[in-house]
């Protein structure tokens, strides 16, 4: 459903007037177009020319066709981010909902830290196959008891 313009200005701008020009007026106004609403200056068409008589059969052709509404197109996510609104909205939704918190660290496991030093993993070449490089482990395995 479109936006009005008081909805978009209680999203872009509510608690300060809004002059027209103005980047906040800007927002509002592009706020109004992607969320479908149609401007008069949006709907202008041209005048069709005037019927002529048909002579030929091309002259009926208009006639049988059928000329498809215009879609609208969707929104792309930079046009939505130039709105400033929407990209605090967005950054703000991106640090409530982020996965890593800031300054996490996760340790090593303590299992890595004991077998760190006692055994040497042989690395994996092309071409080997599982049953080879596990051949090659237990080999070292051995060779180290």
């Amino acid at each position: 459903m479109p936006l009005t313009f008081l909805q978009a200005k209680a999203i872009v701008s509510p608690d300060a007037p809004v002059v027209p020009g103005t980047k906040a007026h800007r927002d509002i106004l592009e706020m109004m177009r992607q969320s479908g609403h149609v401007f008069a200056e949006d709907n202008v068409t041209s005048q069709p020319p005037a019927p002529r008589r048909a002579q030929h059969v091309v002259d009926f052709e208009r006639y049988q066709s059928r000329v498809e509404p215009e879609q609208r197109k969707d929104t792309s996510k930079q046009d939505w981010l130039s709105i400033d609104a929407n990209r605090q909205a967005y950054e703000q939704h991106l640090k409530d909902h982020a996965q890593v918190p800031v300054g996490y660290y996760e340790p090593e496991p303590t299992h890595i830290k004991m077998l760190k030093g006692k055994y040497d993993i042989p690395c994996h070449e092309p071409g080997d196959s599982k049953c080879y490089w596990l051949s090659k482990l237990k080999l070292k395995s051995e060779l180290l008891i």
